[in-house]
């Protein structure tokens, strides 16, 4: 392993210790026996619940930032368009995700500690903590290697998070890929009807 290729060395650690959450979760022998706090009225407990997914259509919304990266060459303006406002908010993006899932964290580890859940919580927390910390880093370090984890830690969120979020990970995880599919879709278009651009 090179010197540069040493960047994946945190990020298999932090999934390594992803994944290690989760075996203690499966581990904890209650699965029908934990808490059931839907049914509970907390003060503020279903806005924390809410923040918590939303964080995951944020950070969907900020991966799609993948298939607009060529956008400046796109041949469809409205690809170009979009393309350039993702780019624009795409560290917000990860900053405002990051920020509703600590909010939502927090919350739920003050108010719902006997909750077994918690722990594949913190197991997708530390994915989308490790996410953001790459991005954050990627300017400053230049290095090829740095790009790609960030994206493969931001697939390996897909199935941590759907162990802790269910149904809303999935529909994030598919919002990603309905977007791919239509900026696809609306090249293709702009080629087969020669829809000039701005360059």
């Amino acid at each position: 392993m090179s010197s540069k290729q040493k960047v994946w060395i945190p990020a298999i650690l932090i999934i390594a210790v992803a994944l290690l959450l989760l075996v203690y979760y499966y581990s904890l022998d209650i699965p029908h026996a934990r808490p059931d706090f839907r049914k509970e009225k907390e003060a503020g407990g279903q806005l924390f619940t809410t923040m918590g997914t939303i964080a995951l259509y944020v950070a969907a919304l900020g991966f799609s930032w993948l298939w607009f990266k060529k956008s400046r060459k796109s041949p469809s303006r409205i690809v170009k368009a979009v393309g350039t406002q993702i780019h624009r908010a795409h560290q917000w993006l990860g900053w405002a995700a990051l920020a509703l899932g600590t909010a939502h964290g927090v919350y739920l580890l003050l108010t719902r500690s006997d909750d077994h859940k918690i722990w594949s919580g913190i197991a997708s927390f530390a994915i989308l903590l490790a996410i953001v910390g790459y991005g954050v880093f990627i300017p400053r370090i230049r290095n090829k290697w740095m790009r790609m984890v960030h994206r493969m830690l931001g697939i390996a969120w897909v199935p941590i998070g759907f162990i802790h979020a269910g149904g809303s990970m999935l529909l994030a995880a598919a919002l990603t890929i309905a977007i791919g599919i239509l900026v696809r879709v609306l090249e293709k278009y702009a080629q087969s009807t020669n829809e000039p651009t701005n360059n």
